[in-house]
């Protein structure tokens, strides 16, 4: 009996482990060193720093040197198009077959004189 009771209260802490490790995290306000910070090809913050971002820092008329100097160099290169450019917010992977499954993107695209016209985050679901 006192084996169950145990039996049942591990899996109740894990359960409710998993559940909150899945909550959103709060927002939190943007820090250049926290958005550079890759760990394991993850960029654990930028999720939660985006709307600040967004709203408070970069701004439409931005110079492409500017955003640079903002955000560093841009993280996914390999989608790149003409006056854009990519830095990766978020990615899901399939850890049983090893393969990305979605990814959500910040854009930001440039007039030809290389001044921020618009920004959006995309999503890309497998």
């Amino acid at each position: 009996m006192k084996l169950l009771k145990w039996s049942t209260a591990i899996i109740l802490a894990v359960v409710i482990g998993i559940y909150l490790d899945k909550q959103p995290k709060p927002d939190i306000e943007f820090n250049k060193s926290q958005w550079l910070q890759n760990i394991d090809f993850s960029f654990n913050h930028r999720n939660q720093m985006i709307q600040d971002l967004m709203t408070n820092r970069l701004n439409k008329g931005m110079s492409y040197d500017s955003v640079i100097s903002l955000l560093g160099e841009q993280t996914n290169i390999r989608t790149i198009k003409k006056n854009t450019i990519h830095y990766t917010i978020y990615s899901e992977y399939n850890l049983t077959e090893d393969e990305l499954v979605g990814e959500h993107k910040l854009v930001i695209y440039f007039t030809p004189d290389s001044v921020v016209s618009n920004f959006k985050i995309t999503r890309w679901q497998k």
